[in-house]
């Protein structure tokens, strides 16, 4: 899985300016994420392990990513245990992981502070999760309609207004683009939030296509920053 996201150099550019990135140390064994700022560039670091990837910025210059823990160790494209970060102000911090997976992926992140991405074995991605206000991270699949045999498994995208775009796989191995919208006062159209009361996400064929299947699924009510109701009981999402 990493090996395809390890060539050195930019990955990601906010409206500052700023740039973040993946550069190799010396000998070319070991990568960091970096962070360039006016004119300086400072290596980012990992979580005690040796290596890590930048895959998000956001305008107030926090980066995300994936990173190894202490003791892993090995080339950048390797298996070895990495979780997901966000470093802000100096400060990396490691975002955990879900269901128990050893592995997680931060994607992407929005000017709130709010971020995305997936937790994997190590190689495959297997859960989509949504992180924000200190965490822990929140299963999306806790919301997907029970009976609709759709897991998500990764979520690479989230912008300002809190939508989220996602990727679904169904027990065929059929993989549907997901978009995900936050059924709130900011989104004026409420259609296919009518089970909003019940706390149930809504799912809705999008116009077919030759090239792409999508889908949208709309989500019960969470608060202006984006917090899900989290009494939801999590749909059966490893098909």
């Amino acid at each position: 899985m990493r090996g395809t996201e390890c060539p050195a150099g930019p990955s990601c550019l906010n409206n500052r300016g700023e740039v973040a990135g993946l550069s190799f140390l010396a000998g070319d064994s070991v990568c960091h994420p970096f962070l360039w700022r006016r004119g300086e560039l400072s290596d980012l670091g990992a979580l005690g392990g040796e290596t890590g990837i930048a895959e998000s910025l956001n305008d107030a210059g926090d980066v995300v990513g994936e990173a190894d823990l202490p003791g892993a160790s090995g080339p950048c494209d390797g298996p070895q245990a990495h979780h997901a970060f966000r470093w802000k102000h100096g400060v990396m911090t490691d975002l955990g992981t879900q269901d128990g997976d050893p592995c997680s992926h931060a994607l992407s992140i929005n000017s709130g502070g709010q971020v995305v991405g997936g937790s994997s074995d190590c190689t495959t991605f297997l859960d989509a999760f949504l992180w924000e206000d200190g965490g822990p991270m929140v299963d999306l699949n806790s919301f997907v309609p029970t009976g609709s045999n759709l897991t998500l498994t990764e979520a690479t995208l989230i912008n300002d207004r809190g939508e989220i775009a996602a990727q679904g796989v169904f027990p065929n191995g059929d993989t549907h683009a997901i978009l995900l919208i936050p059924c709130d006062k900011e989104h004026g159209d409420r259609e296919g939030c009518e089970d909003e009361s019940a706390g149930a996400g809504v799912v809705r064929q999008a116009p077919a296509s030759s090239a792409v299947s999508g889908m949208s699924l709309h989500l019960p009510m969470w608060r202006r920053r984006g917090r899900f109701d989290s009494s939801q009981t999590a749909a059966g999402h490893r098909n």
